[in-house]
């Protein structure tokens, strides 16, 4: 009599990997970002409490105008926060226990100029 080596339990099948149709390809490729498109960078399945902004003058973030911890639920306007011009910005979740993330890669950030 042969024993199996499964341990007992439903089976669970595995998805095939594709995506739904409905899902919409992230355009890697866009060299500047609108100030409204922040909040789409941000999943809204991951349990934050407040994000981490950063936004720079170069892309080495070797000066900071602005390093500020918003609230998961605030909105942000940088037309009204900063002067207009091209800045590159960065973001860190914080999740539920306070523990700040990794900041994401630098994107370029282009504000006022008729937005």
């Amino acid at each position: 009599m042969k024993t199996s080596t499964r341990p007992p339990g439903p089976d669970v099948k595995l998805p095939d990997g594709r995506l739904p149709k409905d899902i919409p390809a992230a355009d890697i490729s866009c060299k500047g970002i609108d100030t409204s498109e922040i909040v789409k960078m941000l999943s809204v399945g991951n349990p934050i409490q407040s994000y981490h902004l950063q936004v720079s003058r170069d892309q080495a973030f070797t000066t900071t105008v602005l390093n500020k911890e918003y609230d998961a639920f605030d909105k942000i306007d940088l037309n009204e926060i900063l002067p207009p011009g091209n800045y590159y910005m960065r973001i860190a979740l914080v999740d539920l226990l306070g523990f700040e993330g990794k900041f994401s890669a630098p994107r370029p950030l282009k504000v006022g100029g008729g937005q």
